[in-house]
C-alpha cells in the first residue's frame, strides 16, 4: 500500500514451509516511508459473511479504502 494505491504482489506457487525442496522465484520491490506490506492468508479472503460470500482479494482493497477516508 502505497499513498493511495494498492499493489498486490506476485503470489505463485506452493505455500511455505509446506514442502520440502521447493524452488520459489525471486521479486524486488522499492519501498518508500510510509509505505505499507500488509500480508495475509487464504483465511482471510476465504472467510464468509452472513450471506456465505467470501471476502477475497476485492474485500480487503475496499475495506483498505474505507479506512483511509476514515482518516483523512
Amino acid at each position: 500500500i502505497s499513498f493511495d494505491t494498492v499493489e498486490k504482489l506476485p503470489g505463485r506457487g506452493r505455500p511455505l514451509g509446506i514442502f520440502a525442496d521447493v524452488l520459489f522465484q525471486c521479486y524486488k520491490f522499492e519501498f518508500y516511508k510510509g509505505d505499507i506490506l500488509f500480508l495475509y492468508t487464504d483465511g482471510l479472503i476465504e472467510a464468509r459473511n452472513t450471506n456465505n460470500d467470501e471476502f477475497e482479494v476485492s474485500g480487503l482493497q475496499h475495506t483498505e479504502n474505507v479506512a483511509s477516508d476514515d482518516n483523512d
